[in-house]
């Protein structure tokens, strides 16, 4: 993660994690993440509870004004994730029972995500 909070500083939840309301709720995806201009990234349902009685930033006391860089960075953890969800298949790459059409399956998913993820970091950084 390119920000220096991993986690949300409303809730202390991971910022790939769910929020403490979608937890609560039985919810475990879709729970986005919003940056403000400033910088500081947040769940979504934790700044707009804070935003109900305030207007600024809870970590630097600018004025809360959404950032432009979520939507990538949302499709970047949402990738990253995937990556993730095929970590305990890798393991089974190693043993040579597994077929080579299924190794090499696995290999092409990877490397796939893994440049989309490339491709959607060179654009949330060159705007």
């Amino acid at each position: 993660m390119d920000y220096q909070y991993e986690s949300c500083p409303i809730c202390r939840n991971l910022l790939e994690d769910v929020c403490l309301e979608c937890t609560e709720n039985n919810k475990t995806e879709n729970c986005r993440v919003v940056i403000g201009k400033c910088g500081h990234p947040f769940h979504e349902h934790c700044m707009n509870q804070w935003l109900v009685s305030r207007s600024f930033c809870p970590l630097c006391n600018e004025n809360w004004e959404e950032g432009l860089m979520p939507r990538a960075y949302q499709e970047y953890m949402r990738i990253l994730d995937s990556i993730l969800r095929l970590k305990p298949y890798l393991k089974v790459i190693i043993f040579p029972k597994i077929t080579s059409f299924k190794r090499e399956f696995v290999n092409q998913t990877i490397e796939a995500l893994i440049k989309r993820c490339c491709i959607l970091m060179h654009d949330l950084f060159a705007n």
